[in-house]
């Protein structure tokens, strides 16, 4: 009996040294006794007696009906633990909120090392379309004259570059780049129309696609001309004498001198003459750019009327004084006429420069008449008197 109750004995004290009873909220825990096994001995076995039926145990004890019959201890065998690694019982241990340990020492609770994770890309930047490179075109210097132009533009990598132009008598004419494949492009054009609005189109072809560039301009007008016919020399009285003038790029146009008042851009004008002298006719015009310009035509206005001039002797007068049986040499002359024709006391054609010999036989007053025609169709005359006395 002594032997039972020694047996009995041990296991307790065992139990009540390494048993810790928590209470909390009803309840209790028995932590049980561990064996730390070193690190370093991986060879070595090391047996652990396991509790079965540990709310049993603890139930006997405070029933103080506790023997060693109900309660057999066995043996576990494990394997060798590994560096770092937990044995069963210690497992078991772990979630308890307080250890008690029959080495005098409670074995550390490892604390899982918290890992950063590594930012991923939100939704919205994985669909996110990445943005088209687009080719730019910019337009450079454009020099621009009465019929020609010159029109210069980059684009924004290489490209296959033409322009098309439209205006005036032209619609989408077609003009290559004189650079080629290139950044930097240029076309010159011709042959274009002043003060004539013109639009283009500008086509780029590279490695990120197509684009597109339209533009406009504007040729100059060019500096007004101003041409003036007519003027010289003109016969008193004679018609068909015109002054006429056309201009080219004028908006308007002034008489001034012997004709005055606005006049149009291009005209004529048939001027009338009673005196004969020199006339003189002005004209200033103005261009579309507000340039000046002026011309203008003298016109020398001569009577053309023939003039028919006698001479007696030499002496030039239309009248002469004789007596019976004197002799006096008459002559005449004219001018703006080839020919006249006589009349009165002679007849037939007459020349300029001409002369008659007369001898008077008797008394009494005698005619002679010359009738000349000029060449602008106008007519003159004049007589000649020889009086005749004893």
């Amino acid at each position: 009996m002594t032997k039972d109750k020694g047996f009995i004995q041990l296991p307790l004290l065992l139990l009540i040294l390494t048993g810790v009873v928590i209470v909390g909220s009803g309840s209790y825990f028995i932590a049980k006794e561990t064996r730390k096994v070193p690190a370093e001995n991986h060879d070595q076995q090391t047996s652990v007696q396991p509790q079965q039926n540990t709310s049993g145990t603890a139930e006997q004890i405070s029933n103080g009906s506790f023997s060693a019959a109900s309660e057999p201890v066995a043996q576990t065998q494990t394997q060798p633990l590994q560096q770092g690694q937990m044995s069963q019982s210690q497992q078991q241990a772990q979630p308890t909120q307080t250890q008690v340990s029959n080495t005098q020492q409670a074995q550390p609770i490892q604390t899982p090392t918290q890992t950063t994770p590594t930012p991923q890309p939100s939704q919205s930047s994985q669909n996110q379309t990445p943005t088209p490179v687009e080719i730019l075109i910019t337009l450079g210097t454009q020099d621009v004259d009465e019929t020609t132009a010159r029109i210069e533009w980059t684009t924004s990598e290489q490209t296959e570059s033409e322009l098309y132009l439209s205006g005036g008598d032209l619609s989408s004419q077609q003009h290559d780049s004189q650079n080629g494949y290139t950044t930097t492009h240029a076309v010159m054009l011709s042959n274009l129309q002043p003060t004539t609005d013109y639009s283009f189109q500008i086509t780029a072809t590279g490695n990120s696609g197509f684009a597109d560039y339209t533009s406009s301009f504007k040729t100059k007008t060019p500096t007004p001309t101003l041409q003036m016919t007519g003027g010289g020399n003109v016969s008193l009285g004679a018609s068909g004498n015109k002054i006429s003038w056309v201009t080219t790029y004028a908006s308007s146009c002034t008489a001034s001198g012997d004709w005055s008042g606005e006049k149009s851009v291009a005209g004529e004008y048939i001027p009338s003459f009673t005196n004969a002298g020199s006339y003189t006719y002005n004209l200033a015009c103005v261009g579309n750019n507000s340039e000046n310009i002026s011309k203008s035509v003298s016109v020398n206005v001569i009577d053309t009327k023939p003039k028919i001039t006698f001479s007696f002797n030499g002496n030039a007068t239309n009248t002469y004084a004789a007596s019976v049986g004197s002799s006096v040499r008459m002559s005449w002359q004219f001018s703006y006429a080839t020919v006249c024709a006589a009349s009165g006391d002679w007849s037939g054609d007459k020349y300029t420069g001409n002369g008659w010999d007369m001898t008077f036989n008797s008394q009494g007053g005698f005619y002679y008449t010359l009738t000349c025609t000029g060449t602008n169709g106008e007519s003159g005359s004049n007589t000649a008197t020889v009086t005749v006395t004893q």
